[in-house]
C-alpha cells in the first residue's frame, strides 16, 4: 500500500542480514511513497506493491534464471519499464495528490496488516479506513485507473520505456551544475549475453530543455513533496547540499585547467596525453582522516589534526560533530588543519536536544567513513540518533555492524528488509561485552567497532565469525588508535577468523598533533600513469612506512613490468619504453579501491589480467563491478564478470576506442580511474568530473601539472 511518486532511480541490494542477495533494479518514477523503499527486499516480504508480478523486481530475477541468463542490458530496460508510469500522463499524478497526505505511519500499518494476508484488498478496503475523506473519496478511482494502467504496460513491455522525467529542482538529492548527455545513461558491452544486466546510473538533474508536460509534472511532484513535509522526513539539511553543490563546483573548476570542459552537458575531455613526469603531493587520506577526527572527539584533550583531506566525505564528518556540539576550531591560515576538543568519553546527544527527549538527525552523504564509526561511536554514549545519507547510502549495508552492537546491548537498528540505513539509536551507555560478527562484507565494521570500544564502561571482546576482507584497513584502525593510547590486544591470524580484547582499562588520550598520511589510494592513479607512458612519477605523503595498505599496488605495477623505488615517504614509478606491461592474476582483497585503477592498467597490457576478490566493489559508491565492466567495454576491451573476480581482455593491439564517453555513476574513483584512458593516445570524455569532490577535488588539475599531451 504505498501511494504517491517519488523519483527513484537507485539500484537497491535486498539483504536479509548475512548474505547478500541478487541485486534488483527500482525504476524511475515507480509508485513506491512509504515509509522505507522495500522494492530490494526478501521476496514477498521485501515490498507491498499491487503492480503485476511480472513487473517486481523479484519475479523479474526468476525470469532471468528462465532464460539461463541470456539476458542484454537493454531487455533489462525493456522488462523493467513496464513499472514506469506515461511520462506524458499527468491524470493519474493529480489523482495521487491528495492520496500522498496519508501519514506515514498509517501507510506503514496498512503494509503491516496486508503482510499478514494472502488475499490482495483493493486500495479502497479497511486498510485505509484510517485516512481522512478526501483520500477515501478519490481511491476507487485511482485504484480502476492504476489496474487499467497495468494492463496497458503487460501490453507494451517488449517495447523500450519512454525517458524518465528529471527530479524535481529542489529534491534534496540532486546535484546543482549536473547533466547528462543521451547515451549517458546507457550501458554498451560486447559481451552482454552472458552478463547479468548492469544496474542503472546514479541520478542526473533536470535536463536543460524540457517540454511543457515535464513543467507541469514538476510542479506536481513538487506540490506532493511540500505536502509530506520532505525535507523533514529525510532530515536533510539544505546548507549541507549547498556545501556539497560548491565543492564540486570547486572539483568541476579544477577540472576545467586540465582538459575542454563542456559546461552544457557537465563534462571534461581528457586530451591524449603521452607522458606522465613529475612529483606529485598526495592529499590526506580519507580513511586516516575520519577516523583522526572521531578519535580526537572520544579523546581526553585538545588535538590539532593536519593535512586533513578536503573533500565531501570529511565535511560530512565535521558537520556531525558541530551538531553534537563537540568543539572544533578551524585554522583560518590551513584549511586542513582543525583542533578538536575531546569528549574524555563517549559523545552524547547535544544538551538542548536531549532535555527536550528530541532525536538529533545527522545527515551523513554518501560517507560510509562517517556513517560506519558513528553508528559504533553514538550507542557508547547517551541519546536518540537517527543516521541518514543519500539514496546510494540506503544501499550500503550495514546490518553486520548493527548486529554485532545489539550483541553488546545496544538499542539500534536499520531497515530490516535491506540491512541498510536509515539509522536508529536509542543510546543509553553500554557496559561491554561481547560479539562475534561477519568480517566478509566490509572491514569498517569491525573497525567501527574497534575505534567504539574504548568509550564502554567494561572489558569489549569482538571475534570474527567466518573471514575478514580488507586487513590493512583494520590494521590502520588498530595503529592509530595506539596513537591516541589505546592498546588492542589481538589473539589469531589477520588473514584467518582474528579476535580483538579491548579492557576497560583502556580509553584515548590525546597526542597533541597528528599529521593525516598521503591518501595511498590516490596515489595508485599516478603510479599506474607513469607505469602506462613510461614516464617518471614520484608521490610523495606515503612510502615503505606508510600504515596504508593500499601502497601494495606499488607491488601490482611491478609485477607488470613498472621499475618502483621505494623511500619512506615517496613512491618513485617509471618503466622501460622497451619493456610492455603484461598481464597478472591478482588478489585484490586487501586493496579493493586500488583496484579500480588496476583494471584500466589491464588496458594497456599484453594478454588477460584477472582481479580477484572484490565482492565489495559491489556495495561501494556504486555497483563498481558493473560500472568498471560496462566503461571497459566501452573502450575496446572484453569483460568476464564473475560474482567477486572479474578478466579483463586489452583491446587488439591495445588501441583504445577514442572520443568514448566514460560514465561516472556519482563514484569519484570511476573519474580518477577511466581518465588514464587518454594515456593510451585518444580523447577521453568524463562525465560529471566535479564528482572527485568526494575525495579529491583537485585531481585533474594536479593530474595536468604533470601530463604532457
Amino acid at each position: 500500500n504505498y501511494q504517491g511518486i517519488v523519483h527513484v532511480p537507485v539500484n537497491v541490494h535486498g539483504y536479509n542480514g548475512s548474505e547478500p542477495q541478487q541485486q534488483r533494479s527500482i525504476i524511475e518514477d515507480s509508485i513506491l511513497f512509504g515509509t522505507h523503499c522495500r522494492g530490494g527486499g526478501r521476496g514477498k516480504s521485501g515490498g507491498s506493491h499491487d503492480h503485476n508480478k511480472n513487473h517486481h523486481p523479484h519475479h523479474r530475477s526468476k525470469d532471468r534464471k528462465k532464460k539461463d541468463g541470456k539476458n542484454t542490458a537493454s531487455s533489462n530496460t525493456t522488462s523493467g519499464g513496464a513499472d514506469d508510469d506515461d511520462d506524458d500522463d499527468n491524470n493519474d499524478v493529480h489523482e495521487n495528490i491528495e492520496r500522498t497526505k496519508l501519514s506515514f505511519s498509517t501507510i506503514s500499518q496498512a503494509t503491516e496488516k496486508k503482510k499478514t494476508k494472502k488475499k490482495k484488498k483493493k486500495y479502497h478496503d479497511s486498510s485505509s479506513s484510517s485516512s481522512n475523506s478526501k483520500t477515501s473519496t478519490t481511491s476507487t478511482s485511482s485504484s480502476d485507473h492504476i489496474k487499467q494502467k497495468q494492463k496497458q504496460q503487460q501490453q507494451q513491455q517488449r517495447q523500450p520505456p519512454p525517458p524518465p522525467p528529471p527530479p524535481p529542482p529542489s529534491s534534496p538529492f540532486s546535484k546543482e551544475n549536473k547533466s547528462h548527455s543521451k547515451n549517458a545513461n546507457t550501458f554498451t558491452s560486447s559481451n552482454a549475453s552472458r552478463q547479468k544486466p548492469p544496474p542503472p546510473p546514479p541520478p542526473s538533474s533536470s535536463s536543460s530543455s524540457s517540454s511543457d508536460n515535464r513543467n507541469s509534472k514538476e510542479e506536481i511532484i513538487q506540490q506532493i513533496l511540500q505536502t509530506n513535509d520532505y525535507y523533514q522526513m529525510l532530515n536533510l539539511d539544505k546548507s549541507s547540499s549547498s556545501s556539497s553543490s560548491s565543492l564540486k563546483m570547486s572539483a568541476t573548476s579544477s577540472a576545467s585547467t586540465s582538459g575542454v570542459v563542456d559546461e552544457e552537458t557537465n563534462t571534461l575531455t581528457v586530451t591524449p596525453i603521452k607522458s606522465l613526469d613529475g612529483t606529485v603531493t598526495l592529499p590526506g587520506s580519507k580513511s586516516l582522516s575520519n577516523r583522526c577526527l572521531l578519535l580526537a572527539a572520544l579523546s581526553k584533550g585538545d588535538t590539532r589534526v593536519e593535512n586533513l583531506l578536503e573533500s565531501d566525505d570529511i565535511r560530512y564528518m565535521l558537520e556531525a560533530l558541530d551538531k553534537m556540539e563537540v568543539p572544533v576550531v578551524r585554522d583560518e591560515t590551513d584549511p586542513t588543519a582543525v583542533t578538536v576538543t575531546g569528549q574524555a568519553g563517549p559523545i552524547n546527544a547535544p544538551s538542548d536536544v536531549a532535555a527536550a527527549d528530541e532525536i538529533c538527525e545527522l545527515f551523513l552523504g554518501n560517507a560510509g567513513t562517517a556513517m560506519r564509526p558513528l553508528a559504533a561511536a553514538l550507542c557508547m554514549g547517551k541519546g536518540r540518533f537517527v543516521l541518514d545519507g543519500v539514496p546510494r547510502m540506503r544501499e550500503r549495508p550495514i546490518a553486520d555492524l548493527i548486529d554485532g552492537l545489539k550483541q553488546l546491548g545496544a538499542d539500534v537498528s536499520c531497515v530490516e528488509e535491506t540491512g541498510c540505513p536509515p539509522v536508529t539509536i536509542n543510546a543509553k551507555g553500554l557496559e561491554g561485552g561481547k560479539a562475534s560478527i561477519s568480517g566478509k562484507m566490509s572491514s569498517q565494521f569491525l573497525s567501527s567497532l574497534l575505534m567504539a570500544s574504548p568509550t564502554a564502561t567494561g572489558d569489549v571482546t569482538i571475534s570474527i565469525k567466518d573471514e575478514l576482507i580488507s586487513a590493512p584497513y583494520v590494521s590502520l584502525t588498530i595503529g592509530l588508535m595506539k596513537k591516541f593510547g589505546v592498546n588492542v590486544q589481538i589473539e589469531g591470524d589477520m588473514d584467518g577468523q582474528p579476535s580483538f580484547h579491548i579492557p576497560a582499562s583502556e580509553s584515548y588520550q590525546s597526542p597533541k598533533s597528528i599529521l593525516v598520511e598521503g591518501d595511498a589510494s590516490s596515489a595508485s592513479y599516478f603510479i599506474a600513469g607513469a607505469a602506462i607512458t613510461g614516464g617518471t612519477v614520484t608521490v610523495r605523503g606515503c612510502g615503505s612506512e606508510s600504515v596504508q595498505g593500499d601502497v601494495a599496488f606499488a607491488d601490482v605495477m611491478e609485477q607488470m613490468g613498472a621499475k618502483v623505488t621505494w623511500s619512506p615517504e615517496s613512491i618513485t614509478v617509471t618503466r622501460d619504453p622497451n619493456v610492455q606491461l603484461k598481464g597478472v592474476d591478482v588478489d585484490c582483497g586487501k586493496i579493493p579501491d586500488a583496484a579500480m585503477t588496476l583494471a584500466v592498467a589491464a588496458l594497456f597490457a599484453d594478454g588477460p589480467t584477472t582481479i580477484r576478490n572484490v565482492y565489495s566493489w559491489r556495495l561501494k559508491e556504486t555497483e563498481r563491478m558493473k560500472a568498471i565492466v560496462a566503461e571497459c567495454t566501452k573502450l575496446g576491451a572484453t569483460v568476464e564478470e564473475y560474482r567477486d573476480y572479474c578478466v579483463i581482455h586489452p583491446p587488439k593491439d591495445n588501441k583504445i576506442n577514442d572520443n568514448v564517453l566514460i560514465e561516472t555513476y556519482d563514484d569519484h574513483r570511476m573519474a580518477m580511474t577511466f581518465s588514464l584512458a587518454a594515456c593510451g593516445g585518444v580523447n577521453v570524455i568524463i562525465n560529471d568530473p566535479g564528482c572527485t569532490a568526494k575525495t579529491f577535488p583537485t585531481y585533474f588539475e594536479m593530474l595536468e601539472s604533470i601530463a604532457t599531451h
